[in-house]
Parts: structure tokens; sequence; C-alpha cells
């Protein structure tokens, strides 16, 4: 599964479009849209804020917990 798939999938269990969720994440509605539309991939700075948005534990600290 891709990246942006997945944004889509927490989106979709939290009832939210993705305009909903970039405006909670508070990013620009075309960050996540054209990244959607190009199948393209986002930054970890920007699944980052996503994670932070939708309430999650960052990608940082997990990757960290399991290197360690």
């Amino acid at each position: 599964m891709d990246t942006i798939q997945r944004v889509r999938e927490l989106a979709n269990e939290r009832n939210l479009t993705l305009s909903k969720l970039a405006e909670l994440c508070n990013l620009p509605q075309s960050t996540i849209k054209n990244t959607a539309r190009r199948k393209g991939q986002l930054s970890v700075e920007t699944l980052e804020q996503i994670c932070r948005g939708l309430g999650m534990s960052s990608l940082q600290k997990k990757t960290n917990r399991e290197c360690k």
C-alpha cells in the first residue's frame, strides 16, 4: 500500500475529506490533493503534520523506538 492510499484510509475512517484533513493538519489543501492526484509521495514533514492532526504518534518517535 502506498502512503497516500493509507492517508486516504485514515481520513475515511474518521469521516474526513482530504480537504478537511488538510485543514485539520494546517496544510494547504493542494499538498494532499495534488499528491493524491499524481499518486506521489508525501514528505516526512508532511506525514508528521498529518500524524499530529490525526492524533497519532509521530513517525519519528515510532521509528526511533523500533530502532532501539
